[in-house]
Order: structure tokens, then C-alpha cells, then sequence
């Protein structure tokens, strides 16, 4: 929870996730926590990829093919 600056009230998040075939439901704050690293830790994978993959152009074009 924050204050929000604006109404000086916290503000409550709720994060809903559906299945195919479960019911919406509100997630806990540590299972939000545990994407979210996940989320994070993918996105540093890819832009460590990336940067090796820009210091060779070659090696870019034949990818991007």
C-alpha cells in the first residue's frame, strides 16, 4: 500500500488472475511479488542478450534472418 500525494488515502492494489477454466481471483501480495521477479529476471536475460548480439553486426544480421 502507498499514500497517494493527491487524495492522502493509501491506495489498495489488487492483482486478478483467470484461468481457461478457473475463476477470476485476487492474488496475494507474494505470489505478485514472485511473477513480477520473474517478469523482471526475463527482461534482464534478453537485454544481457541483446548487448552481446549489438557488439556484432554480423552476428545480428545472421539472427535477424
Amino acid at each position: 500500500m502507498k499514500v497517494s500525494r493527491d487524495i492522502g488515502e493509501p491506495i489498495q492494489l489488487g492483482v486478478v488472475k483467470k484461468e481457461e477454466q478457473e475463476e477470476a481471483k485476487i492474488l496475494d501480495m507474494q505470489t505478485v511479488e514472485r511473477y513480477v521477479k520473474k517478469i523482471n529476471g526475463r527482461e534482464k536475460i534478453l537485454h544481457n542478450i541483446w548487448n552481446i548480439i549489438s557488439r556484432e553486426p554480423a552476428f545480428q544480421e545472421e539472427i535477424e534472418k
